[in-house]
């Protein structure tokens, strides 16, 4: 459940960060702080009541709040002997408009989320559009669903979100009706793993598919059913090395998934101090391993393993079947014609 009070639609958060320049009942409003802290706030009808927004600084009129334009600083209030309210000249707040993932970031998280850096990769890589058609296996608290639906709307396209966890599920489903994605997401309590992925998807109608699971093993069979063979991308999302061992196995048996490539994100950020610019002491770095695949046609897999099966080597194996042979069959032609000792 999110921190937050009164729900909204996708449409309504758009559209008063396209109009409004000052803040408006029901609003989300950013106060950045002296100390650099991000206040994220909702101007309910309660929280107007009140009147003030108090911290250990002082406190601000929520009045002035909402009579200053965004992009300008509003000064902390201090309460004099009188009992009067005093501006301080030396100290103020930043008045912004939120992001996205500002107040994504707000969300009630049940389940190790991915970070910014790994959802905008992510999305980016699988090339989804407003367009595309989007299973997604894991929805854990609707974060990533959130996203992917963020860059779906408004549509036509559609996120297929599978997860097995009844709590994680209803969690989900307020994150999702809170943001006003009901429209372009999709959601089901369904172990896949169980079930018949086909009774909710068409085979060969996902544009993409992302996987946030413990173990995608069982469920790999099915997500390549479901991809589009001519077009679909495939991301898994694990924490550790021996899962991403386990999955490349299964690519180099089964022949089914092609230009296979294994990711880490790592993002440093900076002291923006111009007198001694410097990395911040911490930083994101390991949150989990991307590993990106696409789909091979079945008449393809169906020739490649008959061709192939003797020539399957440990380099081919770890290279994820078709281009770790690909490249073994033009090592054996090299060394044909130049000899062994030639290296490419």
């Amino acid at each position: 459940m999110l921190r937050f009070f009164k729900p909204f639609s996708a449409q309504q958060y758009f559209s008063y960060r396209r109009i409004h320049t000052t803040p408006q009942p029901n609003d989300f409003i950013i106060l950045l702080m002296p100390n650099h802290k991000k206040l994220v706030i909702q101007l309910t009808e309660h929280k107007i009541q009140q009147k003030n927004i108090a911290f250990t600084e002082g406190f601000v009129p929520i009045s002035t709040i909402m009579q200053t334009a965004y992009g300008n600083v509003i000064p902390i209030f201090k309460k004099a002997e009188d009992g009067s309210a005093v501006a301080d000249s030396q100290q103020f707040l930043l008045l912004m408009k939120p992001t996205f993932h500002d107040l994504l970031s707000q969300s009630k998280r049940l389940t190790q989320v991915l970070f910014n850096k790994d959802s905008s990769y992510i999305i980016d890589q699988l090339q989804i559009t407003h367009q595309s058609k989007v299973l997604e296996i894991g929805t854990g608290s609707g974060y990533m669903t959130s996203c992917l639906a963020h860059r779906i709307q408004p549509g036509p396209g559609k996120v297929y979100s599978f997860e097995t966890n009844e709590s994680h599920y209803k969690t989900a489903q307020k994150t999702i009706a809170f943001f006003g994605f009901n429209e372009f997401v999709q959601l089901h309590n369904v172990n896949i793993a169980e079930g018949n992925l086909s009774q909710y998807i068409e085979p060969d109608s996902m544009d993409a598919v992302f996987l946030d699971l413990k173990d995608p093993l069982p469920i790999l069979p099915r997500v390549y059913d479901a991809l589009r063979k001519d077009s679909g991308n495939l991301c898994i999302f694990l924490p550790t090395m021996n899962q991403i061992v386990q999955v490349l196995q299964w690519f180099a048996t089964s022949k089914k998934f092609v230009m296979v490539r294994m990711e880490e994100l790592l993002l440093r950020s900076y002291k923006c101090n111009p007198s001694r610019l410097r990395p911040n002491d911490t930083m994101h770095a390991h949150s989990g391993y991307l590993l990106f695949a696409r789909p091979l046609q079945r008449k393809s897999v169906e020739l490649f393993t008959q061709e192939n099966e003797e020539e399957i080597n440990e380099d081919a194996n770890l290279e994820g079947s078709f281009m770790g042979l690909f490249r073994h069959d033009r090592k054996k032609n090299v060394n044909k014609t130049f000899g062994n000792d030639s290296k490419i």
